[in-house]
């Protein structure tokens, strides 16, 4: 598996102006056999640990534009590997988490809509359950 460090080497954070944000290329050297798969050889996803996360986290620069890709307006299905925020816990937390997602706003206009779920998590209905809330915002481009 790639180290934190390569990683950052090979991506350029950049602004709309220029190249989209790049994703380093799977190493063949993290192709791992799977005895109990279908398939022969599994690529072993890429992560951070915690301290490579909060080193990147502190040293990037703040306010970068929005780099958001919009879904097609003809997806159907799941929007897991989507562009997207999902922010979860209390009104209070998640009210002050998306009073800093402001920017998203502008996508909410002719060309693109905001696809946004807020609601109160099923699993605080149940007693002793504390009470939680999911907020979801994706971007989608309009037909």
């Amino acid at each position: 598996m790639k180290s934190f460090t390569e990683f950052m080497e090979e991506v350029e954070f950049t602004t709309p102006e220029s190249a989209p944000l790049a994703l380093p290329a799977p190493n063949p050297a993290t192709i791992v056999g799977t005895p109990y798969s279908f398939y022969e050889r599994k690529l072993k996803p890429w992560k951070a640990n915690k301290s490579e996360t909060l080193q990147f986290w502190r040293t990037i620069t703040p306010n970068i534009p929005l780099a958001v890709k919009p879904i097609d307006s003809s997806h159907k299905g799941t929007t897991i590997q989507e562009d997207g925020i999902r922010v979860t816990g209390s009104k209070e937390f998640i009210a002050t988490v998306i009073s800093r997602l402001k920017d998203l706003l502008m996508y909410e206009g002719d060309k693109t809509k905001l696809v946004i779920d807020y609601r109160q998590n099923a699993k605080s209905l149940k007693p002793g359950n504390k009470d939680s809330y999911l907020f979801y915002v994706n971007v989608k481009n309009r037909t």
